[in-house]
């Protein structure tokens, strides 16, 4: 039997992954006619979503797996070392990122 704590997280992770599963059907019908249009396979947006998500998935079990999540509330250089390196990700997207 799992405790108040674990399922609440385990509850989290099955909604997360479900809103991202209906997330990649919206772009997989959102794109259909696009990439019809312009002669691509009409899932290609949706497989690049779904590989993205494969992706961010196996990284967090493997986070989650190795990395205790409570030492990042009570050291002080953990949280402020994930915000540098967030910022610094979406100032890459600005950079790097195609339109």
């Amino acid at each position: 039997m799992r405790s108040g704590r674990e399922y609440s997280a385990f509850l989290i992770f099955v909604i997360a992954i479900l809103l991202s599963v209906s997330g990649i059907v919206f772009v997989y019908t959102g794109s259909y006619f696009y990439c019809l249009k312009h002669g691509v396979a009409p899932y290609s947006f949706a497989l690049k979503q779904f590989v993205a998500l494969v992706i961010g998935i196996v990284i967090a079990l493997g986070i989650y797996k190795f990395l205790d999540y409570r030492d990042l509330a009570v050291n002080k250089r953990y949280i402020c070392g994930l915000y540098v390196v967030a910022n610094l990700l979406l100032v890459a997207v600005l950079i790097f990122g195609k339109e």
